[in-house]
């Protein structure tokens, strides 16, 4: 049987509009629905004006996701960071859409990779390398997943 090959992005943007607690609630309510359909894996960090987010799964589910990402009005300042075409294992297999809103009241295990995640942030062109690190540690940390 053959591997499917898998193709894993990571991507930073700013927020182009306003999102209230709700409006990402729905957001990800549609992002799961969509990403369990074109069989995508992924987790996506919020700092309240930036969105960091890691994609996995089939080369064709991918491009067909991030154009319309690139597409998506309340994007802005998209940039692409982190590319690898040729993985045959998910680094975040359980994950349909993980999502954390961070920098409200984090609890202490959190701290560190919000103050990093912030430094990554603040850059022009952040490092891909640093920000697929933190999102595999955030991936790794007891009870990160955050069902809204």
């Amino acid at each position: 049987m053959k591997e499917i090959k898998l193709k894993q992005l990571v991507y930073v943007s700013n927020h182009a509009i306003h999102f209230s607690d709700d409006d990402l609630s729905q957001l990800m309510k549609k992002a799961r629905t969509k990403n369990k359909r074109l069989n995508i894996t992924g987790l996506l960090l919020s700092d309240n004006q930036h969105f960091l987010q890691v994609i996995e799964g089939p080369e064709i589910s991918i491009n067909e996701l991030i154009s319309d990402i690139l597409a998506d009005e309340r994007h802005n300042k998209i940039d692409i960071i982190f590319n690898n075409e040729n993985i045959f294992e998910r680094e975040f297999s359980r994950w349909s859409m993980g999502y954390k809103i961070l920098g409200k009241g984090l609890p202490d295990d959190y701290k560190a990779l919000d103050n990093r995640l912030k430094d990554i942030l603040s850059v022009a062109k952040p490092n891909g390398d640093l920000a697929h690190q933190l999102l595999i540690e955030f991936r790794n940390l007891k009870n990160s997943f955050l069902d809204i």
